[in-house]
């Protein structure tokens, strides 16, 4: 039963998660989906027009957003839609917009 009350706490924070970042982004992009490329060019301190898992850690960081760390990996795999370890802008916007 324990490992069932931790899954069942997992998808409950990591969907949370999901809402919170969602929301915080478009509060900072004014719900003005052309804004969307800015906010994810900001976050990609790489370059490398994808988000790695360190970099959206740090996104989430910078949202202030609160949440253990084991819990960025799952929300990371959701929004990499294309399960290439690492979330392109078409990704990023997609879950923004969904």
């Amino acid at each position: 039963m324990p490992e069932d009350d931790d899954d069942e706490n997992t998808r409950a924070t990591v969907k949370h998660l999901f809402a919170e970042v969602r929301n915080r982004i478009n509060q900072l992009s004014k719900n003005d989906a052309s804004l969307y490329r800015k906010v994810f060019n900001d976050f990609d301190l790489s370059g490398t027009q994808c988000l790695t898992i360190d970099e959206v850690t740090n996104m989430i960081a910078k949202l202030r957003i609160s949440v253990e760390r084991k819990y960025i990996y799952p929300f990371f795999k959701i929004v990499d839609g294309n399960n290439s370890g690492a979330i392109e802008f078409e990704e990023f916007e997609g879950y923004l917009t969904q």
